[in-house]
């Protein structure tokens, strides 16, 4: 380890340089990712479900789109606007199961009359599977009153909710871990550099999602919060031993040395013990386990690799401005604390049972 990080220490500015290069790659190359909407696609082969929808070859309707108060002269013309939306494959009408309608509807059967016009129209579509989350909310964009009834209403109600609760919870994620991390260290900067190592591995993360070929939306949504909420503590391991070597006496760049090595058995261990039990989510029967299992814990290892290599890196550059940030310690000791839990073991391991 002393040769490791001291060869990170000579090669910190090619090491910025090589991540800022990489997350910007990664920026872009995670755009070409694919992501999965079907989770039927990730369903066992030989699981009986599989089976069944692998006997229906042809295309059935999974969305019913109704239009209150579309007058009969008018259907045609919101058909053909329906169609014409992306992502519609085929969409069925009353005109379509019968050939003469020639015959007013009123003076049609109810069984045959009923299911396609009442007091409006039902359509019905179908919508391509990998874009149903796209196609749902255009057809309610161009029919602002349309009821909307099926699979594909629900599959795309489903994907966009998790897509937006996800993103709003990354919006409280982040200044909360910000909040905590002010509180736990002693340079204001330090949160920022913590954020910043993580922010590169969530990002590198992200780009090599290409090698996968497409993830799963809920892995999509997911991944970077919990890659965030698992190794953050990484840096802070890291940074508590930087601080305790400078208050020693050491300087900035043997300061981080010894940090390195004495924090690299720690991280080490907290980072296996995650990675282990995401790769257990690889044992599932269901693909999705496999899906998640593979991108978080090639997340979590990223994480180790950006806190016991670039961290370093940037903390040694930024040395100046991190030192003219300090601050008192924001938590107390807990001194007393540790104390009075070493007096009471026995009552304590008690309570505690």
């Amino acid at each position: 380890m002393q040769t490791f990080s001291a060869a990170v220490i000579r090669r910190r500015k090619e090491i910025l340089v090589l991540t800022v290069l990489l997350c910007i790659v990664s920026v872009f190359v995670a755009l070409t990712v694919r992501v999965n909407y079907d989770l039927a696609s990730y369903l066992p082969k030989e699981s009986p479900s599989t089976k069944a929808m692998g006997l229906i070859s042809a295309k059935i309707p999974n969305l019913q789109v109704y239009l209150p108060g579309v007058p009969v002269g008018e259907v045609s013309a919101a058909k053909e606007k329906l169609k014409a939306i992306p992502g519609v494959e085929e969409v069925l009408w009353l005109d379509d199961a019968k050939s003469d309608m020639m015959q007013p509807l009123e003076m049609m059967p109810p069984a045959l009359r009923d299911p396609f016009y009442q007091d409006g129209p039902m359509f019905q579509a179908t919508l391509k599977k990998e874009s149903q989350a796209q196609t749902v909310p255009l057809i309610r964009e161009t029919f602002p009153d349309a009821l909307l009834k099926g699979e594909a209403a629900d599959t795309a109600r489903t994907i966009n909710t998790t897509m937006k609760e996800i993103a709003s919870i990354m919006v409280y994620v982040v200044p909360i871990c910000f909040v905590i991390l002010i509180l736990a260290t002693h340079h204001w900067l330090e949160p920022v550099l913590f954020l910043l190592a993580i922010g590169a591995a969530i990002l590198i993360n992200e780009g090599t999602n290409v090698f996968l070929g497409s993830v799963s939306f809920v892995t999509r949504a997911a991944s970077a919060v919990l890659q965030l909420a698992v190794s953050i503590d990484y840096a802070v391991f890291l940074l508590h031993r930087f601080s305790e070597r400078r208050e020693e006496g050491a300087s900035i760049e043997e300061a981080m040395r010894l940090a390195m090595q004495q924090a690299a058995s720690s991280i080490a261990s907290s980072a296996m013990t995650t990675v282990f039990g995401f790769m257990a989510l690889m044992l599932m029967r269901f693909g999705l386990g496999m899906d998640m299992g593979i991108v978080l814990t090639k997340g979590v290892i990223l994480s180790y690799l950006s806190v016991m290599v670039v961290l370093p890196a940037a903390t040694v550059s930024l040395a100046g401005p991190l030192e003219k940030t300090a601050h008192r310690p924001l938590l107390p000791s807990f001194k007393g604390f540790g104390a009075f839990v070493v007096r009471r073991l026995a009552p304590l391991a008690l309570i505690a049972l």
